[in-house]
């Protein structure tokens, strides 16, 4: 199937987004709101926020793999004090299940039920409200994206992470 965006242009969103997180102080989320503005100008908006926020997910899964798989090289070469090493195992879990449980929101829709349980607890019912306005066609989007296209997440995290390595 075609694609809606040619490489090359996904190519110089990308650089655009890099150059956002490399030089103002916004840490790593400048240049997904610099590529989701970018790819607004192709796509309907839910579904470019769903393409950045996939993105992020299997980047930053593929850099967790990555490290653990690193952490787990340097633990056969250096001996590590038993409290460091525990802690860093204990970091890395408790990221790596945040990070699952976060594509398991995504992959479920999970997001608009958050927000329901929100306003079943009364909390802020007119900003829960305005927000389930914009979580559902988002959560709607990556949903489909993930029943369509089950093994391209898979896969970008193997590619993100094999890049890594060079």
């Amino acid at each position: 199937p075609r694609l809606p965006v040619p490489y090359r242009r996904l190519l110089l969103m990308w650089l655009a987004g890099c150059a956002v997180d490399d030089v103002a102080p916004t840490a790593a989320i400048g240049g997904e709101v610099v590529r989701t503005f970018l790819l607004e100008s192709h796509l309907p908006r839910e579904q470019a926020i769903a393409t950045v926020v996939i993105n992020k997910a299997s980047i930053t899964l593929a850099k967790m793999l990555y490290i653990a798989l690193g952490l787990g090289y340097l633990s056969q070469h250096v001996t590590l004090p038993p409290v460091l090493s525990t802690s860093v195992l204990l970091s890395l879990g408790l990221i790596f299940l945040g990070l699952v449980g976060f594509v398991a929101f995504q992959r479920y829709g999970m997001l608009s039920q958050g927000i329901q349980y929100l306003a079943y607890l009364r909390i802020g019912q007119s900003w829960v409200q305005r927000l389930s306005g914009y979580v559902a066609p988002l959560d709607a989007q990556l949903m489909a994206y993930y029943a369509s296209y089950p093994w391209r997440f898979p896969c970008s995290m193997a590619l993100h992470c094999a890049a890594y390595t060079f």
